[in-house]
């Protein structure tokens, strides 16, 4: 019925700006309206928003399984024929599902997925939700990232989990005064400490950090006193710009590898009733 096909599309609309949550309650309620063939494809879809939805909120294992489920529904779909431009979101979400599976991987051996994974959530919040403030404290996390991943893969620092012999004799004393965490003793790393030691260990990472640093300064003090952090201004998208652009350029990333989740044709799922 015309209801059903203009509900498909509001769903597919949410869908498309990221608003996962309601495109799901959508195709969750057509599942149960709807007859024949379209049933199980509905339920394809709703598990397909839940399983974005998941992978926002940084729940990678159950996204993961979600995803999974929901790409096996579609592509039966695809036999039959399903809606027209479904083999363009089987193709994306297939793309998706290597990506995701590789952060899986990279949560036990820390990799540059992580922080390309943070980079790219940063980027749905600021161009699709207009949320920079959430995007900045992503883009933090993710430059913090980078330089955890560099210490443990280069030079076998845990920057959580630091040994004093592990230190330059020259910095030793301070980390010992400044870094140790007094829950449970333990030197851990914060951002700029973490570059500093790159730096000082003679990694280019950190070279390059110190090289920015005049310019991520600036973006870092904007954050720090944004409502989210420890002040109560609102972030500009300009200024998330900046801080994505010197994340990009200090981490010799480009932002077309970046994992892109589907887009789905309005007009194709009208005709799924």
């Amino acid at each position: 019925d015309y209801k059903a096909g203009d509900e498909a599309k509001q769903a597919a609309l949410y869908f498309n700006q990221g608003r996962y949550t309601q495109a799901r309650i959508i195709f969750s309620r057509l599942q149960e309206r709807v007859s024949g063939g379209s049933k199980p494809l509905y339920k394809a879809l709703s598990d397909l928003a839940d399983g974005y939805d998941l992978w926002d909120g940084f729940q990678h294992q159950k996204a993961l399984e979600k995803l999974k489920g929901a790409k096996k529904a579609l592509e039966l779909s695809a036999v039959w024929g399903g809606p027209p431009g479904i083999k363009s979101i089987l193709l994306a979400v297939g793309e998706n599902l290597s990506f995701l599976e590789k952060v899986m991987m990279a949560q036990r051996h820390p990799d540059r997925t992580i922080f390309l994974d943070l980079l790219a959530n940063a980027q749905r919040r600021a161009q699709l939700d207009h949320r920079y403030e959430d995007a900045m404290t992503r883009l933090y996390r993710a430059l913090e990232v980078l330089a955890q991943i560099q210490l443990e893969k280069s030079h076998g620092i845990k920057p959580q989990d630091v040994r004093p012999e592990q230190l330059p004799e020259s910095v030793r004393e301070d980390h010992r005064r400044c870094s140790t965490s007094e829950l449970d003793g333990k030197i851990k790393l914060a951002l700029y400490s973490a570059y500093h030691l790159l730096k000082i260990l003679g990694d280019p990472l950190g070279q390059t950090f110190f090289s920015l640093w005049p310019q991520i300064k600036l973006v870092l003090d904007v954050q720090h006193h944004s409502i989210l952090a420890h002040g109560f201004e609102s972030i500009k998208p300009e200024r998330y710009k900046e801080m994505f652009d010197l994340t990009i350029k200090l981490s010799g990333a480009r932002p077309e590898p970046l994992p892109r989740f589907p887009q789905m044709e309005m007009w194709s799922l009208s005709s799924a009733k």
